[in-house]
């Protein structure tokens, strides 16, 4: 395993930890961040996800780290 790939594992590591800090609103599924990243499936959905996205700190570091995975793994693949 590469260097970078232990860090990004250990940084989505500790973000999903913060996913279980009790927080008084749920948050999004990884697989809905995905989605929002990658621009796929039902664009309402992803609208609804960004909306929440950019109010939590939470899941805006999530997203930052997804979109970071894709993009080392040569992603996101585009719309269709």
């Amino acid at each position: 395993m590469h260097l970078n790939d232990e860090r990004l594992r250990l940084a989505y590591g500790s973000v999903l930890e913060a996913r279980t800090d009790g927080s008084r609103r749920s948050h999004p599924e990884p697989e809905a961040l995905v989605a929002l990243a990658e621009r796929s499936g039902s664009e309402a959905v992803r609208l609804e996800v960004l909306d929440h996205v950019m109010t939590c700190d939470t899941c805006r570091r999530e997203l930052d780290l997804v979109r970071a995975s894709l993009s080392a793994a040569g992603l996101p693949r585009q719309r269709r």
